[in-house]
Order: C-alpha cells, then sequence, then structure tokens
C-alpha cells in the first residue's frame, strides 16, 4: 500500500504539499471539504510566515469553520493534518461568555459537591462575603453560619435539594469581617445524565437593605397607628394643661416676690410648660415640624436645663457639665428639652434601679464638634440595657419599664430625624448608657467657646 492509500484511509483532512507549499496531494477526506482551495490557501499565509510551528489553529470566518492542524514532514514534503475544532471553539466561546456572566453577575452563585463542600464561587460571592474562593475552597458553608437558622432550618433544607426539589429561603449569614447580613437564596440540585445528583447550586441576594427598609415601613405604620391613638389623647391633655398653665400664670402675678411660695409656683409653672411641650410631641409623633426654629446658645441652653432637671432627678444623683466644643445651634427650643427631658428621665431611671436610693449615680451632659458634626451626648452609670435589646430601643411601644410606655426615646429618634441627624446609644450591662444625638454642622450658626 503507498503513502496516498494510507492518508486515503484516514478518517482526517490531510494535505501534503513541497517546500514551496505546492499541492502534491490531499486526500479524500480533504477534497470533501467545502472550498477547500480557501483551506489551502489559508494554511499557506499562516505557514509561509511561521514554519518553525508544529501545529497551528486557523479561524476561516467565510466558511465558519476553526481547524487544528498538526504540521509533520516526510523526506522533502510537508503534511497538513487537519481536525475540525470548530464545534469545540463554539462550545468553549459559549463557556467562557457564560463563565464571564456569572462572575459578572450582581448576585452570588456557590456549587457544592454532593456532601456541601465548595467548589467554585462567583465574584458575587466574593464581594457579598468577603471571603475569596480559595479561602472557601473544599470548605462547608457552615464557615459563615450564625444562629439565626436552627438544626430544623438546615433539616429541611437537605430534605429539599437531596429529594431533588428547589429549595428558597432566608439566612442570616455572617461576613469575613464578622458583618451579619441577610440573603435571600435558591439552592438547587445539579444532575449527570443518569439524573443522579453530583452538585448543588445556591443563587444568593444580598436582601440586608430591603429587610432594613421593610423594618422602617413597619415602624413608620405603627407611628401612624400611634399618632391616631394618642391625638384625641394628647388634645384632652392639652387643653386640661392649658387651664393650669394660666392658673398658674395668674398666681405669679399675685404672689409678691418675698413670698417663699413663689419659687414652688415657677417650678409648677415650669413642670407644666414641659408637660405641655410632651404633649406637643405627642400629637405630632411622626411629622416633620421646622416651625419655631431659633438660635439657641447650646452651652447656656445645657447649664439652665440641668439646673432644673437637678430637682427632678433627686440629690443622690451628680449632674456633670462636660463641653469639649459647643456652638449657637438652630433648632426648636421645645424640641431640644423634649429630647433631653427624655434623655434624663431615662438616665435617672437606670441609675435608681442600680443604686436605689444610695448616692454614687452620676449623669453627665455635653457637646462636641467631630467630622462635620454636632455630637450632645447623655451619659449615666447606670444598670445598663443587655446587647440583646440595645437596638430595640428606640422602637415604638418598647419598654423595660413596668409603667413605660415606649415612646420616648421614639418622639427622641423622630425629632432628632427632622433635623437631617441621627441617635446613637452605647451601652454596657453593669456599668451605663450613652446616647449620642449627631446633627450635621449646617445646623450650627457659630461655634463657641463655654465657660
Amino acid at each position: 500500500m503507498d503513502l496516498k492509500q494510507i492518508f486515503d484511509s484516514y478518517n482526517y483532512p490531510i494535505l501534503v504539499t513541497n517546500e514551496n507549499l505546492e499541492v502534491i496531494f490531499v486526500n479524500s477526506k480533504f477534497s470533501s471539504l467545502y472550498n477547500y482551495e480557501i483551506i489551502i490557501d489559508k494554511i499557506r499565509d499562516y505557514y509561509n510566515d511561521n514554519r518553525e510551528n508544529e501545529s497551528f489553529t486557523i479561524d476561516i470566518k467565510e466558511l465558519r469553520k476553526v481547524f487544528k492542524i498538526v504540521v509533520s514532514k516526510i523526506d522533502d514534503n510537508i503534511v497538513f493534518t487537519l481536525e475540525d475544532r470548530t464545534n469545540l471553539e463554539d462550545f468553549l466561546d459559549k463557556y467562557f461568555t457564560l463563565n464571564s456572566i456569572i462572575n459578572q453577575a450582581p448576585f452570588g452563585v456557590i456549587i457544592t459537591d454532593i456532601k456541601g463542600n465548595i467548589v467554585f464561587v462567583n465574584y458575587g460571592f466574593e464581594k457579598l462575603s468577603g471571603y475569596t474562593f480559595d479561602e472557601v475552597y473544599g470548605k462547608n458553608p457552615r464557615i459563615w453560619r450564625t444562629d439565626h437558622q436552627n438544626e430544623a432550618f438546615y433539616k429541611n433544607l437537605w430534605d429539599t435539594i437531596l429529594s431533588g426539589k428547589e429549595w428558597k429561603g432566608e439566612f442570616v449569614n455572617r461576613k469575613k469581617n464578622g458583618e451579619l447580613y441577610v440573603d435571600e437564596s435558591i439552592i438547587f440540585p445539579l444532575f449527570d445524565e443518569e439524573g443522579e445528583i453530583v452538585e448543588f447550586c445556591a443563587i444568593k441576594q444580598d436582601i440586608t437593605e430591603l429587610k432594613r427598609l421593610e423594618r422602617n415601613l413597619i415602624q413608620n405604620e405603627k407611628l401612624v397607628a400611634m399618632g391616631r391613638f394618642v391625638h384625641n389623647i394628647a388634645h384632652d391633655m392639652k387643653n386640661i394643661l392649658t387651664g393650669i398653665y394660666s392658673l398658674t400664670d395668674y398666681l405669679r402675678a399675685r404672689v409678691d416676690d418675698s413670698n417663699p411660695d413663689k419659687k414652688i409656683i415657677e417650678q409648677i409653672h415650669k413642670y407644666v410648660e414641659v408637660l405641655k411641650n410632651f404633649t406637643y410631641s405627642l400629637k405630632n409623633l411622626g411629622k416633620t415640624d421646622s416651625y419655631g426654629i431659633t438660635e439657641v446658645n447650646l452651652c447656656s441652653f445645657i447649664k439652665e436645663i440641668t439646673s432644673f432637671y437637678n430637682r427632678l432627678v433627686g440629690k443622690n444623683i451628680k449632674f456633670t457639665i462636660k463641653f469639649n466644643k459647643c456652638c449657637d445651634l438652630y433648632i426648636n427650643q421645645n424640641h431640644l428639652e423634649q429630647i433631653l427631658l427624655n434623655l434624663i428621665v431615662n438616665a435617672k431611671d437606670a441609675i435608681t434601679e442600680k443604686f436605689g436610693t444610695k448616692s454614687g449615680g452620676e449623669i453627665v451632659i455635653g457637646t462636641d464638634i467631630v467630622d462635620e458634626n454636632v455630637i450632645i451626648f447623655v451619659a449615666d452609670n447606670g444598670k445598663g440595657i443587655p446587647p440583646e435589646i440595645v437596638e430595640k430601643v428606640f422602637s415604638l411601644s418598647f419598654t423595660t419599664k413596668e409603667e413605660g410606655t415606649g415612646v420616648g426615646l421614639t418622639i427622641v429618634k423622630n425629632i432628632v430625624e427632622n433635623y437631617e441627624g441621627k441617635i446613637e446609644v452605647e451601652s454596657k450591662e453593669g456599668v451605663g448608657t450613652t446616647f449620642k444625638i449627631i446633627l450635621p454642622v449646617s445646623s450650627c450658626k457659630r461655634e463657641i467657646v463655654c465657660e
């Protein structure tokens, strides 16, 4: 059998040329190719400039064909053996396109083996969790697990996906930096050609912000409901207090300054005024009110309010004022008084629960200006707030006091946010609590020195 017969028996297209790339022979597989003359021209064009290559790939766009070509030499002849890679190249192109889409998707993708060990994560997951692929490869997703899901939760998940079904649900997981986040997940099995489960795929979407917005919506709905409920009561209270206020005004005018009862009448008058403001806050719970904004000297106001509330908290509690930096503040004075009243009363109650009637309790009120923010803080050395309820203290109707209403801190938070500010709380059980009112520095007219 001569060389031509051998090449004709091959299942691959073969082209044989001399050193000048003149065609000597093509086998039947090669001659059956559509427009094979174009293929020969492409081979010549490439090989003329790349004679050192033992193999190369040509993409013939006009024929929509891709060939891998292996070069060998027999005597003075050059043998080009072609392998059609068109379908493979299409597959690889689609594979890399799909891989690129998965990696650039704005959600997390995790693939695990049948035992739950991670074999793939995309960039979206790395961004979501803070873990890289190298850090989680071969590990179980329990590394970011929290106690928010119990064993029954995970049993239901595994029972579902092992039965070949899709599971949908939410996780509270922990990022690499320790931060908690909520993800909405779809987990489903991947099957082989025999229908056996070989892997599991999870698609995860970060819904932490959505959950926060949902909580705010519920909170706002509660505020509206509470506002409707208290409006009528507050209206009646205001009428009663207006009558008492008028009577104390009458007594103030009738009683001479030398009369020892004059100070008591003045105190009653002031307390009634505070109650009127509190009633106003109840009536306007959840509403924005810019009426009555004036320039308030923060130093003088805090000194005055501290002197006034010193009687309210009792002699066994020490008041301390701490001014770091201060300013004249644009604010409704009644709003500022309402904020401090609620925080001071809470501080007094926390100290009383810890010390009883004994001395040792202290309330510190102060101000500072830090990073373009005006800060007003009220700190106490009372019993502190348990860590599991710190985030709940601003929730409407939430209270730990037997006779509490759960309204005070909600009013404070609402007032502060109306001034585009925020309120923060830091607390340690048995040590004390600090509330910080943080307002934008734009609320300041000018910085002042407090003496």
